[in-house]
């Protein structure tokens, strides 16, 4: 049993503080097609000239880094060149 004495349900129950946002770790930016892509992760994200383009949350950075790595290496295949 939860130590919480109100239930999720109960009207006047007060909702959890909202999380704090955690930076993000650029990882690395691309220019493919005159457009900018910046690879950012454990919530891997591209920002493709710096609006939100793609999007997918990992369970350890490991596997962040791996897809990162991935998506790098077709950005550059696909002609994109390393900015930074």
């Amino acid at each position: 049993m939860s130590d919480d004495p109100q239930p999720f349900y109960s009207p006047n129950r007060t909702p959890p503080p909202a999380r704090t946002p955690r930076p993000t770790e650029h990882l690395w930016a691309i220019r493919r097609d005159g457009r900018q892509y910046n690879g950012e992760g454990v919530e891997f994200q591209v920002l493709c000239e710096l609006s939100w383009f793609y999007g997918h949350r990992w369970p350890t950075r490991e596997m962040a880094l791996a897809e990162a790595d991935d998506r790098k290496a077709e950005y550059l295949r696909d002609g994109g060149v390393l900015i930074g």
